[in-house]
């Protein structure tokens, strides 16, 4: 039984899990926040009501903000993003393992994040867009506040 409940609780993403993407997009991005620290906009799941995540977001000098419940259009953003993770990368597929599911998220989310073309950034791949960022080449993205 145990074994069964530490692969659902594997699945959920308990607040630690949750924390370590926070530190690591912390660690890869704090240096490019310049006066202006990022938000994390979450909703009300376990993971992010926790006192963990709470400290963890205070300690890394993060402000978190928590949509109403019942609110998925205040989240459009990753809402958006949950689709296009459905429908580019999971749709048309049958995993036999929970691993290979893993495996082939973590490869779509790469391609996502280094070479596909998004519209909100002209069109180019985020890798390409942010090279360009850091040489002072890139034309402004204004922010979209939900």
């Amino acid at each position: 039984m145990d074994a069964f409940w530490r692969i659902i609780s594997d699945l959920t993403g308990p607040a630690v899990q949750a924390l370590g993407a926070l530190e690591g997009a912390v660690r890869a991005r704090q240096a490019d926040w310049g006066p202006h620290v990022p938000v994390i906009r979450t909703d009300n799941g376990p993971q992010f009501v926790a006192q963990r995540w709470a400290t963890g977001c205070q300690v890394l000098g993060i402000t978190h903000e928590r949509i109403p419940v019942a609110t998925p259009n205040k989240n459009a953003h990753i809402e958006s993003w949950h689709s296009l993770l459905e429908g580019e990368c999971w749709r048309n597929q049958v995993f036999q393992t929970l691993a290979e599911a893993y495996t082939v998220t973590a490869e779509w989310i790469r391609f996502y994040n280094e070479r596909r073309m998004h519209g909100s950034l002209h069109d180019w791949a985020p890798a390409v867009y942010y090279a360009q960022c850091q040489t002072g080449t890139a034309p402004t993205i204004h922010p979209v506040r939900c």
